[in-house]
C-alpha cells in the first residue's frame, strides 16, 4: 500500500531523474557541437594549406580571404548559439531545483497541516466520548435523524408518484384526441377557440369521454409535481436540523478548547496554499523553458549552429574548392596528398560528428516527451486531489514499475492511469473534506452503537475551510 502522497512524490522523483538524463544529455550535446565545431575549423586551416601549396599566390589569396570571411562568420555563430544553448541549461537547472524546492516544502506544509488536523480530530473524538447523553446532542441529533427519515419517506413517494406519473399517463398521452383537447385547454379558463371549433370539440369531448378523464390525468401529474415540493421543503429541513447539529457540536469543540487549533489550522492552510501557488508559477516558467530548450536542441533554428554549418558547406562547395581537390590528387606531391588524406578523414569525422548531435538531440528530445507525458500525469493526479492523505493505492510495486516504463518509453500514460484506477482506494479521514469536524464517528447511541460515518463528498478532494459537521464531530 502506498499514499497518495508518497505516489507523488515518486512522480517528482522520476520526473527530476529524467530532468537529469535530459541534462546529462544536454552535456553531451555540447560536447559533440564544440568538437563539431573544432573539426570544422580544422578542415578549412587544412584547405588553406592546400590552397596556398597548389595555387598561384593571387588566386591562394582570394581562397584564403574567402575561407577566413566564411570561417569567422560561422564561428560567430556557432559560439553565439552554444552560450544561448547553455545558457538556457543553466536556466532550466536552476528553474528545476526551484521547482524542486518548492515541491518538498509543500509535502511539509500539507504534512503539518495534517498533524494540526489529527488534533482537531482527536479533540473531536474526545469530546464526542464525553458528550454522548448530553441533553442538548442528544435531542439535536434526534431531531436530525426524525427530519432525515421524513425526507426520506417523502422522497421515496414523490418517486413513486413520478414513476406512475409515466405508466398511468400512457393511456391518455397515447389518445391524440384527447391530448389535442388537453394541450388547447379545453374545459378550462385557458380555452380560446372560436364557435365553430367549439361546436366540433364539445362533440370530440363527448366522443372520448374527455370531461371525465381530465381531473384525473391533471392530478396524475399534479400529484408528482406537489410531492416533489413536499420532498424539497423536508430536504430543507434536514439540512436545517443538521446546521443546528453542528452549532451544537461546534459550540462543544470550542468549549472543548479547540479554537487555537483552527488558529493553527488556518496558518497551515494559508503556508500551504502559498507555497501551492508559488510552486505552480515555478511550473509554469519551467515548461516555457522547456519549449525554449526543445527548439534549441532541435537544430531548426537559422539563426545559430545550422545556419553556420550552411556557410562553410557553402564555402567548400565553390567550384574552384572542388577543382583544387581534384589536382591535389593527380600531383604526385606527397605533401598535398597528405593534406587531401586529412580532409577526407576530417570529412568523415564531421559526419560522425553531425549524426552523433542528430541522435543526442532526438534522445533528447523523446526523453523530454516522456517526461512531458509524466508530468501530464502527475498534474491530473493532483488535479483528482489523489495526493491526498486519506488516498492510497494497493499495487506500490506494480505502480512503480509502471512509471518506470513510462519514462522508459515502453509504456504510455494511459497503461499507468488504468493501474492508478485499479489499485485506487479511499479511507476516511478524521476531519472531513470542508475543514470541519465531520467525517470521523458520529457520537455513540445508546449501547454503545454507533451511527456510523455520515455522507460526504465522493472520492477525493482538497480541503477548504470552516466547520461543518453534518451531524458529526
Amino acid at each position: 500500500m502506498i499514499s497518495g502522497r508518497d505516489t507523488l512524490a515518486a512522480f517528482d522523483s522520476a520526473i527530476s531523474e529524467a530532468r537529469a538524463g535530459e541534462g546529462r544529455l544536454d552535456a553531451v550535446l555540447a560536447s559533440a557541437t564544440a568538437e563539431a565545431q573544432r573539426l570544422r575549423s580544422e578542415q578549412t586551416d587544412a584547405y588553406r594549406a592546400l590552397a596556398r601549396l597548389r595555387l598561384d599566390a593571387i588566386a591562394a589569396q582570394a581562397v584564403d580571404a574567402r575561407l577566413d570571411s566564411a570561417e569567422r562568420r560561422a564561428l560567430q555563430l556557432m559560439e553565439t548559439a552554444r552560450k544561448a544553448l547553455a545558457d538556457l541549461a543553466a536556466r532550466r537547472d536552476a528553474a528545476t531545483a526551484e521547482v524542486a524546492r518548492l515541491d518538498a516544502d509543500q509535502r511539509a506544509a500539507e504534512t503539518d497541516l495534517d498533524a494540526v488536523e489529527d488534533e482537531i480530530a482527536a479533540l473531536a473524538r474526545r469530546t464526542a466520548d464525553a458528550s454522548g447523553h448530553d441533553a442538548d446532542w442528544r435531542g439535536a441529533r434526534d431531531r436530525l435523524a426524525e427530519a432525515e427519515r421524513i425526507a426520506d419517506e417523502a422522497a421515496k413517494k414523490a418517486e413513486t408518484a413520478t414513476a406512475d406519473r409515466v405508466t398511468k399517463g400512457a393511456p391518455y398521452e397515447g389518445d391524440p384526441l384527447f391530448m389535442y383537447l388537453w394541450r388547447n385547454g379545453f374545459g378550462t379558463s385557458a380555452y380560446r377557440a372560436g364557435n365553430v371549433a367549439r361546436f366540433f370539440d364539445r362533440k370530440v369531448a363527448a366522443l372520448v369521454g374527455y370531461q371525465d378523464a381530465r381531473p384525473n390525468y391533471a392530478m396524475l401529474i399534479e400529484i408528482p409535481a406537489r410531492l416533489t415540493e413536499h420532498a424539497e421543503r423536508r430536504r430543507a429541513e434536514v439540512e436545517a436540523a443538521r446546521t443546528a447539529l453542528a452549532a451544537v457540536e461546534r459550540s462543544k469543540l470550542e468549549a472543548a478548547g479547540v479554537g487555537p487549533l483552527d488558529e493553527r489550522r488556518a496558518a497551515a492552510v494559508a503556508v500551504r496554499d502559498r507555497i501551492a501557488a508559488a510552486a505552480k508559477l515555478a511550473r509554469d516558467h519551467l515548461a516555457a523553458l522547456d519549449q525554449e530548450l526543445a527548439l534549441a536542441r532541435s537544430g531548426s533554428d537559422k539563426g545559430g549552429y545550422a545556419e553556420a554549418l550552411d556557410l562553410i558547406a557553402g564555402e567548400l562547395a565553390q567550384d574552384d574548392i572542388r577543382d583544387l581537390l581534384a589536382a591535389a590528387a593527380r600531383t604526385p606531391d606527397a605533401q598535398d596528398d597528405r593534406l587531401v588524406r586529412r580532409i577526407a578523414e576530417l570529412a568523415a569525422a564531421i559526419r560522425k560528428c553531425d549524426a552523433e548531435i542528430a541522435e543526442t538531440r532526438a534522445r533528447a528530445r523523446e526523453m523530454a516527451g516522456r517526461r512531458g507525458e509524466l508530468e501530464t500525469v502527475r498534474e491530473d493526479f493532483r488535479r483528482r486531489g489523489w495526493d491526498q492523505p486519506q488516498v492510497a493505492f494497493g499495487n506500490e510495486r506494480i505502480i512503480g514499475e509502471m512509471i518506470g516504463g513510462l519514462i522508459g518509453g515502453v509504456l504510455t500514460s494511459p497503461d499507468l492511469w488504468r493501474v492508478l484506477t485499479e489499485g485506487y482506494t479511499s479511507r476516511p479521514r478524521h476531519t472531513d473534506s470542508g475543514g470541519g469536524y465531520g467525517g470521523g464517528p458520529r457520537f455513540p447511541m445508546p449501547g454503545g452503537r454507533s451511527d456510523g460515518p455520515r455522507g460526504g463528498t465522493d472520492g477525493p478532494s482538497g480541503g477548504n475551510d470552516g466547520f461543518r459537521t453534518g451531524g458529526g464531530f
